[in-house]
């Protein structure tokens, strides 16, 4: 990990103003890169990490945090591409194509919405997802719901929606639907050991 945080950081790629990050819905991202960048764990508080972000990365843009402004876009990147008229050049989830398609995007939301130049104050070092924009991350089951077969959380699959129904077949359940399972909004079930 080290090799790789000295590779970012000895070309001025992190930790210098005149690099511009340009992203897309980019949290866990930075994350990542935060994380090797500063060879240590992350902070638990959103602050302590918001910190080591701007240390990092001092001039980054998510675009789905400036879409917050823009009120006709919506969706993720492709849909945005597509609603702009930005073409994209390669495979869509290819990291060139997609990377080359955010700055081209950000270039034109720029022109579009923001008369050329964004507001530094107001987008600058702003992730979608965190200081409460965005959404909270769906929980495995969605709707904030978990399913817990013997204190195992149960994923839904094609075949059984949240609640281990399937629901092309109402009477048929899965386990996770058993006398050993529970729906709640809580940790599992503590263990008997």
């Amino acid at each position: 990990m080290y090799q790789f945080s000295h590779l970012l950081i000895s070309p001025g790629l992190v930790m210098y103003d005149d690099a511009k990050w340009i992203s897309f819905h980019s949290g866990y991202d930075f994350g990542y890169h935060v994380k090797i960048t500063s060879c240590l764990p992350l902070p638990m508080e959103e602050s302590e990490f918001r910190e080591l972000l701007s240390k990092h990365f001092p001039a980054l843009y998510d675009i789905k945090f400036l879409m917050k402004s823009c009120p006709t876009l919506k969706g993720g990147l492709q849909d945005i591409a597509e609603e702009m008229g930005v073409p994209r050049v390669g495979p869509q989830h290819q990291a060139g194509s997609d990377s080359f398609l955010t700055a081209n995007i950000f270039f034109e939301m720029a022109g579009e919405f923001f008369d050329g130049k964004t507001d530094d104050a107001k987008y600058l070092g702003q992730v979608w997802g965190l200081n409460g924009s965005g959404i909270s991350p769906p929980n495995i089951n969605g709707v904030g719901t978990v399913v817990y077969n013997n204190g195992v959380p149960v994923p839904s699959t094609p075949t059984t929606d949240r609640n281990g129904q399937n629901p092309a077949n109402p009477g048929n359940t899965t386990s996770a639907s058993s006398s050993n399972s529970r729906m709640v909004n809580q940790e599992p079930p503590p263990s008997s050991t």
